[in-house]
């Protein structure tokens, strides 16, 4: 079966399972789009978050849209959630970080977003090899990465193996400049997790505005328009 085929072919699968668990529910199993009561209203700072004193836990700000009221327990299973908080706390320097579960039904497809705190020196660190044209290598980023592929695994390990499934990504956001990129992660399966070689800036209009790595792997120069370019280095607080 070629590999269009087999796409369709799960699609049609999972549309059907509705990646049911024992209970035979999906994650959006009535079809309703999210409502702002299913989910902790985002909030987005116009200052950066004071630091976060060394001995105090980070709080995950864990928003969950699109999903049923089982899946909506399965992420947010608190020793899972305290988990996240513990592998992301040494790599955040803010006294919370948002991550997003996502489900949409139209595309049977899940995802799991973090948005990354403003201010944090892994973003300074990127964005400055960015402004100055110079190679880049989002390796101080792979932390938030890694933390949000834990959760996924843990949580499909526990529940239900599809959540596997659900692609990972961090998201970008300034409240200053309000440049907002998503940079989708790549690998799983036995490979190991790294960002991916494409980043999707919005303007304040919403349209789109694309970088790409220039060669097969990180470290490496990133091209996309000015416009672009500007998007991202806002994003990355530059």
């Amino acid at each position: 079966m070629s590999g269009s085929r087999r796409s369709v072919a799960l699609a049609a699968a999972l549309s059907v399972l509705g990646l049911a668990c024992a209970d035979d529910e999906a994650p959006g199993a009535d079809g309703e789009q999210p409502t702002a009561s299913e989910s902790t209203p985002a909030t987005d700072p116009e200052e950066p978050i004071p630091g976060r004193p060394a001995d105090q836990p980070l709080s995950v700000d864990l928003q969950l849209e699109g999903l049923s009221p089982l899946y909506k327990g399965f992420f947010s299973d608190s020793p899972l959630v305290s988990a996240l908080g513990s592998d992301l706390a040494p790599h955040v320097r803010s006294r919370s970080a948002t991550v997003k579960v996502i489900w949409v039904e139209s595309t049977v497809s899940g995802s799991i977003q973090m948005l990354v705190p403003d201010g944090e020196e892994a973003l300074a660190a990127v964005g400055r090899k960015l402004d100055r044209d110079e190679v880049v290598d989002p390796a101080p980023l792979l932390p938030y990465v890694e933390g949000i592929g834990g959760y996924r695994r843990a949580v499909g390990e526990r529940y239900d193996l599809r959540v596997l499934s659900f692609s990972l990504a961090l998201e970008l956001w300034d409240p200053r400049s309000q440049s907002r990129c998503l940079w989708p992660v790549v690998g799983g399966n036995g490979a190991p997790l790294d960002l991916g070689p494409q980043v999707t800036c919005r303007d304040p209009f919403g349209n789109a505005l694309e970088l790409e790595r220039s060669g097969d792997r990180w470290p490496a120069k990133v091209k996309g328009s000015k416009k672009a370019r500007k998007a991202l280095l806002g994003a990355l607080g530059q």
